[in-house]
């Protein structure tokens, strides 16, 4: 872990104040005095600020069912955003850590527009987040997708090589597309472009009606999470997401 990350978790600084104190010869690693914010922590380093050892604590890892209507955002004049259930202590199932969470440190992991609902990560593991949302890095969301009109034929081989959708520069990426009825679909894309499922099938000439995402990376949204609900990650499922 490089020493920013650590101090901005453990102190509650910011990026700006941490190279601040390095400057002043404020930070300690192990005894030794830090000199670069970019410094990487090895097992068993110890960080002290003004002489006073930090602890580490641990980072934070939720899952929420969003519902539609709700904006994928810290703060909003006009509609509820997920925070807002964060903040109400909307949660189901173990939540030992409650009281250590810093809502405003909460990142969302992949904004939901205010229409989709489902499946929506936050965090406050920036790092993590990374691993998640880079685009090289290429994870896997999978949608059920309820359409205005009757799939066309072909479709299923269509998005397996790409659309070059409006405006763009180059082709989406494959995305496996498997019918469950007539106007229903499931959806895996590995991208996050702007709109993009909405676009991908109005140039097929078609239209979404409901889009729901059912999973990340491999984690689906359990069922009994209601919308508005959120819960807390296993270590297990931390691990394989990121």
């Amino acid at each position: 872990m490089r020493l920013d990350r650590f101090l901005i978790h453990n102190a509650n600084i910011s990026s700006q104040e941490c190279l601040a104190l390095i400057k002043a010869a404020r930070v300690h690693v192990s005894g030794i005095l830090a000199e670069s914010v970019a410094q990487l922590l090895e097992e068993g380093d110890t960080v002290s600020l003004d002489g006073q050892s930090l602890q580490s604590k641990a980072f934070n890892y939720l899952v929420i069912n969003k519902p539609a209507g709700v904006v994928s955002a810290r703060a909003d004049k006009t509609h509820s955003t997920v925070l807002d259930f964060i903040k109400a202590g909307n949660f189901v199932g173990e939540l030992p850590k409650f009281e250590a969470i810093n809502i405003g440190k909460l990142q969302i992991v992949g904004r939901l527009d205010i229409d989709t609902t489902g499946l929506l990560l936050l965090t406050d593991d920036g790092e993590w987040n990374y691993r998640l949302t880079a685009p090289e890095h290429h994870c896997v969301k999978t949608y059920r997708v309820q359409l205005n009109s009757e799939l066309a034929d072909g479709l299923v081989e269509k998005f397996a090589e790409g659309f070059l959708l409006q405006g763009e520069q180059s082709k989406t990426l494959p995305a496996k597309l498997e019918q469950v009825a007539p106007k229903e679909v499931l959806l895996s894309i590995s991208e996050g472009r702007y709109h993009q499922i909405k676009r991908m099938f109005k140039a097929s000439k078609n239209r979404v009606v409901r889009l729901h995402r059912e999973s990340i990376a491999g984690l689906d949204l359990i069922e009994g999470l209601s919308p508005g609900q959120f819960r807390f990650l296993s270590a297990e499922e931390v691990a394989r997401l990121g």
